[in-house]
């Protein structure tokens, strides 16, 4: 994989004024924008978190700012610089999903859904019970591999009640809002492995019943598009193609966790043993 060298300001002491070539008055555009081909730059604003990054391509580095460190939110924390790195991964054919995977023996189940669903809780539960995640909240793919990018997963203080206790695991976070935790500080010592194949494709969702049913094609599409280009603000053109290949590729299912609460793991421990 190229290499790619990423720069991280704080200006909110102001000393980086005169390192980095932009200043808060761009903060009225927001989004991204290519810049003329003469400039082999391209620009993303983000007015939520305060920051703006610049990816240069011709140098291999990607320059970012940010208002203060210290004002991130918290889930910016756990998943930081992720429209650079969903730049990236278009660049070289991948794509940057919000997804969680579960799995044993570097095979897995790929969890898309939106946020509330039930992924992290599941990865979690999981992990205590003896399986393997390449993470819970944004991975990258190629399609026939899930990969872990970030080493964290968030939780609410309440899902130790399914999951048991974490708190030796927890680096950062609000109890009010979600808790940071270290994945490596949960389950035994290979329970974060950095990639897995993928066996099927899970969309957890809280109605009413519960049980395992197959999804359609194009819904799995949807959840994968949607709620990776909410995050991020753009859908890439080659996106909806590479989505599109994937969940053809592979069996896909909807698992209906109900709201007493039921949880997925020993469904992902079916569907590895039906799909491995």
């Amino acid at each position: 994989m190229p290499e790619c060298t990423i720069r991280v300001f704080d200006d909110a002491d102001g000393r980086t004024t005169d390192v980095f070539p932009f200043d808060e008055q761009i903060f009225g555009v927001t989004g991204k924008c290519i810049l003329p081909e003469q400039v082999p730059l391209k620009l993303a604003v983000n007015p939520v978190i305060g920051s703006i990054s610049v990816v240069d391509w011709e140098r291999r580095e990607i320059a970012v700012w940010v208002r203060s460190f210290q004002d991130l939110p918290y889930w910016y924390v756990a998943t930081p610089l992720r429209d650079e790195i969903a730049e990236v991964a278009d660049r070289l054919g991948m794509d940057f999903i919000h997804a969680a995977g579960l799995g044993r023996g570097r095979r897995g189940i790929c969890l898309v859904g939106r946020s509330g669903s039930g992924k992290s809780t599941t990865v979690l539960r999981g992990i205590v019970k003896g399986l393997q995640t390449v993470g819970d909240d944004f991975l990258l793919t190629d399609g026939r591999h899930i990969f872990g990018v970030y080493g964290r997963a968030k939780a609410h203080r309440e899902a130790q009640q399914f999951v048991g206790d974490f708190s030796g695991a927890i680096v950062a976070g609000d109890s009010e809002a979600k808790l940071i935790l270290d994945l490596a500080c949960l389950g035994s010592g290979d329970a974060f492995v950095p990639e897995m194949e993928i066996a099927a494709i899970c969309v957890p969702r809280r109605d009413a019943g519960q049980g395992l049913a197959p999804a359609r094609r194009m819904d799995v599409v949807r959840e994968l598009l949607i709620h990776t280009s909410i995050g991020l603000r753009e859908v890439y053109p080659a996106s909806l193609r590479r989505m599109h290949a994937l969940v053809v590729s592979v069996p896909c299912w909807t698992w209906s966790l109900g709201r007493d609460g039921g949880w997925l793991e020993e469904t992902i421990e079916s569907l590895l043993d039906a799909h491995g």
